[in-house]
């Protein structure tokens, strides 16, 4: 029996939160959402559109979006715009 690996199981934790934060944007039509929307929108504009009561989680959502490189971000903090990456729009 090989010694633990801790890379294969980060691996695999990382692979099903990254597959859970796609799957949630398309559940809820994100891509759709920021579409009609090309100027882009802050959390709190995603927030209303989408209907979510979640202040944190939304920031951590939409920043792990970020992270995947299926959104973009301009600026920070409570003004920050996210919009589609040229990269998802077929996804759209």
């Amino acid at each position: 029996m090989s010694p633990p690996n801790p890379e294969h199981l980060a691996r695999i934790a990382f692979g099903f939160a990254a597959s859970k934060t796609l799957l949630t944007a398309v559940s809820l039509n994100l891509f759709g959402l920021l579409e009609q929307h090309p100027s882009g929108l802050t959390v709190d504009e995603v927030r209303q559109h989408l209907k979510l009561t979640a202040d944190r989680g939304v920031v951590d959502w939409l920043d792990a979006l970020l992270a995947l490189d299926l959104l973009e971000r301009e600026g920070d903090g409570a003004k920050a715009v996210y919009k589609n990456t040229v990269r998802n729009f077929r996804l759209v």
